[in-house]
């Protein structure tokens, strides 16, 4: 069993390695790439305005911390098969994403997920309304209401997730699908 999970921890050394620097080529030397749907900046608020983001909520960094706050009243309903919120960092920065009470995540699809946050290097946290996803998960980050994922060690590969912002709840619907996943290399899930 242990040298199986030492397998288990290589293997994803390498694809985290080779998605990292798949990543850093994609980003090139502008820094920051990012959907803009919410603006631009370390700490982003999205705003009913926005309803329905049809294409989701996406910020992806290099080397930066992002913050990503939903404002009550915000309804996102992406397109089949697009993820709610997405939120992914590269090298340091923590990543954080904050549902006010009264905000809705429904994604539907295959492999849609709700919130998705990702950090090859730092924290996640994550604090959300409701979240439904209506989907079957076919890959390893699929149709998860919530899914966090760090490859940072220590403090910097804590994941904090908090599900109870107001009255909401997390809702899947499909194969495999699951409420809540979260995966840290070296750090504690809470």
């Amino acid at each position: 069993q242990g040298s199986y999970a030492l397998v288990d921890r290589r293997r994803m050394a390498a694809l985290l390695a080779g998605t990292s620097f798949g990543a850093l080529a994609a980003l090139g030397a502008g820094g920051a790439r990012a959907a803009n749907e919410c603006g631009t900046g370390a700490v982003v608020t999205c705003t009913s305005a926005g309803n329905p983001y049809s294409n989701g909520i996406s910020y992806s960094n290099f080397g930066a911390p992002e913050t990503v706050n939903l404002q009550s009243g915000v309804a996102v309903t992406p397109n089949s098969g697009v993820t709610g919120v997405s939120l992914s960092g590269i090298l340091t920065g923590a990543q954080t994403v904050n549902s006010d009470a009264g905000v809705t995540i429904e994604a539907t699809g295959d492999n849609a997920g709700g919130i998705r946050a990702s950090s090859t290097s730092d924290a996640i946290s994550v604090t959300s309304a409701s979240v439904i996803t209506n989907g079957n998960s076919t890959l390893l980050h699929g149709a998860q209401a919530i899914d966090a994922s760090t490859s940072g060690s220590g403090t910097a590969g804590n994941i904090t997730i908090d599900a109870s912002k107001g009255v909401g709840l997390l809702e899947t619907f499909g194969t495999t699908s699951q409420a809540v996943q979260a995966q840290s290399s070296g750090g504690a899930i809470d």
